[in-house]
Formats: structure tokens, sequence, C-alpha cells
């Protein structure tokens, strides 16, 4: 079970870890080894998650390409 100050640690490295994580397949690997350290979990099944998180990584990747490609569409031309 998870203590309050190791919930809290793993909260923050989540939210610092999420500004790193490029749009790109694959690219949430990047944020989950710091996760991953700050709760304390050995990082040897990285190879493990690598081959578990392939189809919701998937899935993060359409969303996030999705959101930037609307606020793109929705956001107005810049005016000289």
């Amino acid at each position: 079970m998870l203590g309050p100050a190791q919930l809290a640690s793993i909260v923050f490295t989540v939210v610092l870890a999420s500004f790193a994580v490029p749009g790109i397949p694959g690219g949430s690997i990047i944020g989950m080894i710091p996760v991953l350290m700050a709760a304390g979990l050995p990082l040897d099944g990285v190879g493990i998650l690598l081959a578990v998180d392939t189809v919701p990584d998937m899935f993060r990747t359409t969303a996030n390409i999705t959101g930037a490609m609307t606020l793109t569409a929705i956001l107005p031309a810049p005016r000289d």
C-alpha cells in the first residue's frame, strides 16, 4: 500500500514528466520511467511495459495529435 507521501511524490513526478513526453508513438515510455522510480518499483519491468503498452500508447498518441490538430483548426490565423 502506498502512503500519502509516496502518492504525492508520484503525482508530482507525473505532472513534471507529462511536459516532457513527446507526441510520438512510444514517447510515453520516457515519462513512465521517472514515475516508476518515484513509486519505488523495479525498472527491470520496462521491457515488459514496452510490449504491453503498445496498444494503449497508440490511443494516447491519437488523442494527443487529434487535440493538437483541433486546436490548430480552431485558433484564428494571426493578423498582420
